[in-house]
Protein backbone atom coordinates (compact mmCIF):
# COMPACT_ATOMS: atom_id res chain seq x y z
CA UNK A 1 0.00 0.00 0.00
CA UNK A 2 1.34 3.37 -0.99
CA UNK A 3 -0.19 5.59 2.09
CA UNK A 4 1.40 6.29 5.16
CA UNK A 5 0.21 5.48 8.36
CA UNK A 6 -1.21 8.34 10.75
CA UNK A 7 -0.49 8.30 14.43
CA UNK A 8 -3.38 10.55 16.24
CA UNK A 9 -2.37 12.16 19.88
CA UNK A 10 -4.39 8.97 21.67
CA UNK A 11 -6.35 12.00 23.81
CA UNK A 12 -7.76 13.96 21.28
CA UNK A 13 -8.69 11.43 18.58
CA UNK A 14 -9.87 7.67 18.38
CA UNK A 15 -9.26 5.22 15.95
CA UNK A 16 -10.29 2.20 15.13
CA UNK A 17 -8.37 -0.26 13.16
CA UNK A 18 -9.16 -2.54 10.09
CA UNK A 19 -7.25 -6.01 9.27
CA UNK A 20 -3.84 -3.54 7.79
CA UNK A 21 -2.78 -1.10 10.84
CA UNK A 22 -2.66 1.70 7.67
CA UNK A 23 -6.42 1.44 7.15
CA UNK A 24 -7.87 3.70 10.06
CA UNK A 25 -10.52 6.58 10.32
CA UNK A 26 -10.10 8.90 12.61
CA UNK A 27 -12.82 11.28 14.25
CA UNK A 28 -12.21 14.05 17.03
CA UNK A 29 -12.93 12.31 20.27
CA UNK A 30 -16.37 13.44 21.77
CA UNK A 31 -17.63 12.21 25.14
CA UNK A 32 -17.85 8.56 23.67
CA UNK A 33 -20.62 6.25 26.06
CA UNK A 34 -19.14 3.35 23.98
CA UNK A 35 -17.43 0.83 26.35
CA UNK A 36 -13.85 0.31 25.14
CA UNK A 37 -13.95 -3.62 25.47
CA UNK A 38 -17.60 -3.87 22.96
CA UNK A 39 -14.81 -1.48 20.53
CA UNK A 40 -12.18 -4.12 20.70
CA UNK A 41 -14.35 -7.16 20.18
CA UNK A 42 -15.66 -5.77 17.29
CA UNK A 43 -12.54 -4.78 16.20
CA UNK A 44 -11.79 -8.35 16.48
CA UNK A 45 -15.02 -9.57 14.86
CA UNK A 46 -13.80 -6.81 11.45
CA UNK A 47 -10.06 -8.94 11.40
CA UNK A 48 -11.84 -12.47 11.96
CA UNK A 49 -13.58 -11.54 8.98
CA UNK A 50 -10.63 -10.15 6.97
CA UNK A 51 -8.49 -12.94 8.01
CA UNK A 52 -10.74 -15.55 6.87
CA UNK A 53 -10.92 -14.62 3.24
CA UNK A 54 -9.27 -16.85 0.31
CA UNK A 55 -5.61 -14.99 -1.07
CA UNK A 56 -7.01 -14.36 -3.98
CA UNK A 57 -9.83 -12.31 -2.53
CA UNK A 58 -8.10 -9.68 -0.50
CA UNK A 59 -6.94 -7.93 -3.38
CA UNK A 60 -10.50 -7.40 -3.84
CA UNK A 61 -12.32 -7.33 -0.83
CA UNK A 62 -11.73 -6.01 2.87
CA UNK A 63 -14.19 -4.51 5.58
CA UNK A 64 -13.08 -2.01 7.70
CA UNK A 65 -14.65 -0.52 11.11
CA UNK A 66 -15.68 2.77 11.42
CA UNK A 67 -16.46 4.43 15.31
CA UNK A 68 -18.03 8.12 15.42
CA UNK A 69 -19.56 8.96 18.64
CA UNK A 70 -21.93 6.42 19.55
CA UNK A 71 -22.19 4.28 16.82
CA UNK A 72 -19.57 1.39 15.14
CA UNK A 73 -20.63 1.14 11.30
CA UNK A 74 -18.87 -2.08 9.27
CA UNK A 75 -18.00 -0.79 5.87
CA UNK A 76 -17.33 -3.15 2.96
CA UNK A 77 -14.20 -1.65 0.41
CA UNK A 78 -13.52 -2.44 -2.94
CA UNK A 79 -11.01 -0.91 -5.48
CA UNK A 80 -12.59 1.34 -7.68
CA UNK A 81 -9.94 -0.67 -10.51
CA UNK A 82 -10.57 -4.22 -10.00
CA UNK A 83 -7.05 -4.31 -12.11
CA UNK A 84 -5.32 -1.86 -9.01
CA UNK A 85 -5.57 -3.47 -5.58
CA UNK A 86 -3.21 -0.37 -4.70
CA UNK A 87 -5.33 2.58 -6.37
CA UNK A 88 -8.41 3.74 -4.29
CA UNK A 89 -10.89 2.07 -2.87
CA UNK A 90 -14.56 2.85 -2.61
CA UNK A 91 -16.51 2.37 0.58
CA UNK A 92 -19.98 1.14 1.34
CA UNK A 93 -21.55 1.02 4.73
CA UNK A 94 -23.65 -2.20 5.30
CA UNK A 95 -24.10 -2.36 9.31
CA UNK A 96 -24.05 -0.47 12.04
CA UNK A 97 -24.38 -0.31 15.95
CA UNK A 98 -25.35 2.65 17.78
CA UNK A 99 -24.83 2.64 21.47
CA UNK A 100 -27.25 4.61 23.76
CA UNK A 101 -26.71 4.62 27.84
CA UNK A 102 -30.63 3.42 28.06
CA UNK A 103 -31.15 0.56 25.62
CA UNK A 104 -27.27 -0.59 24.88
CA UNK A 105 -26.73 -1.70 21.48
CA UNK A 106 -28.67 -1.79 18.78
CA UNK A 107 -28.44 -3.01 14.86
CA UNK A 108 -29.33 -1.28 11.55
CA UNK A 109 -29.43 -2.35 8.37
CA UNK A 110 -28.20 0.41 5.36
CA UNK A 111 -30.02 0.47 2.16
CA UNK A 112 -29.08 0.95 -1.44
CA UNK A 113 -28.55 4.73 -0.34
CA UNK A 114 -26.65 3.92 2.59
CA UNK A 115 -29.37 5.20 4.78
CA UNK A 116 -29.79 3.16 8.00
CA UNK A 117 -32.76 1.46 9.36
CA UNK A 118 -33.48 -0.56 12.87
CA UNK A 119 -33.16 -3.78 12.15
CA UNK A 120 -35.70 -5.10 14.39
CA UNK A 121 -35.44 -9.12 14.09
CA UNK A 122 -32.93 -8.49 17.24
CA UNK A 123 -33.96 -6.71 20.17
CA UNK A 124 -31.23 -3.93 21.93
CA UNK A 125 -29.18 -6.00 24.20
CA UNK A 126 -25.83 -4.67 26.07
CA UNK A 127 -24.38 -7.59 24.49
CA UNK A 128 -22.33 -6.52 21.10
CA UNK A 129 -21.21 -9.77 20.52
CA UNK A 130 -24.84 -10.90 20.54
CA UNK A 131 -25.57 -8.17 17.55
CA UNK A 132 -22.22 -9.12 15.91
CA UNK A 133 -23.34 -12.95 15.94
CA UNK A 134 -26.50 -11.69 14.14
CA UNK A 135 -24.86 -10.03 11.17
CA UNK A 136 -22.53 -12.90 10.70
CA UNK A 137 -25.32 -15.42 10.73
CA UNK A 138 -27.46 -13.34 8.45
CA UNK A 139 -30.57 -14.56 8.65
CA UNK A 140 -32.29 -12.70 6.43
CA UNK A 141 -29.75 -11.79 3.83
CA UNK A 142 -29.54 -8.10 4.52
CA UNK A 143 -25.95 -7.75 5.46
CA UNK A 144 -24.31 -9.69 2.92
CA UNK A 145 -26.65 -10.52 0.35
Amino acid sequence: MTSSCVTPSPTTHQTVFGADPCVQRIYPRQTMPIPDEDVAAAREWVNALNSSMPAHVTSQLRYELDLYRNALTVVECRPILPDDPDGEWFRVPFARLRFTRSRGWELYWADRNSDFHVYDTVEPTRDVAILLAEIDDDPTCIFFG
